[in-house]
């Protein structure tokens, strides 16, 4: 959880006046998915799939999506190489970042399936929005509501909550899918 939720705000303010002045270049979002592409790729060979995570996981996430997705461990947290995202990701003090079907985890949160859970809702997130959509949405929430209460946190968040007191939920796939759909 973000240290300061203020100085979070600034800060995602100025990555994000940054991604819009960029957006308007059709090749922004190329970079950042090609980044991402050259990331995954470079640790193809230490992905592990979450399908370990079947039985803790199986009143949550179906096999099929934890087959196909993938974490890694890392001592430092990889972000495309701009001051702005190394800044957003001190000042909220985050312990795993998610690119696509692959999320990164601090060496230090390996063992917590919290961390794994929370991490495995933005996989999903990501693989109902796209690279395009998420990015930008991500941040433009942030802006708007703060890191902890933008609605894309505050699904993983809540459903991260429910997990830790053993709540089921029922297709969880549909209910985050839903849930994006009424933040827009």
């Amino acid at each position: 959880m973000p240290p300061d939720n203020n100085a979070s705000v600034s800060s995602i303010a100025v990555l994000l006046q940054s991604i819009e002045e960029s957006s308007s270049d059709p090749s922004f979002v190329k970079d950042i998915s090609q980044w991402i592409d050259a990331l995954i790729e470079e640790n193809k060979s230490t992905r592990t799939p979450c399908i370990s995570f079947a039985s803790p996981f199986a009143n949550y996430f179906d096999e099929s999506f934890l087959n196909i997705s993938y974490f890694v461990i890392v001592d430092k947290l990889p972000s495309p190489e701009h001051p702005l995202f190394e800044e957003f990701i001190k000042k909220n003090n985050l312990g795993g970042i998610t690119y696509r079907d692959t999320y990164f985890l601090l060496d230090e949160n390996k063992d917590d399936l919290q961390y794994h859970f929370h991490e495995l809702v933005h996989v999903l997130q990501w693989n109902i929005l796209g690279d395009e959509s998420f990015i930008l949405k991500y941040f433009q929430e942030i802006k708007k509501h703060g890191y902890e209460n933008s609605p894309i946190e505050k699904v993983a968040l809540e459903l991260v909550n429910l997990f830790a007191q053993k709540e089921e939920v029922n297709n969880l796939a549909y209910y985050v899918e839903s849930r994006l759909r009424l933040s827009t």
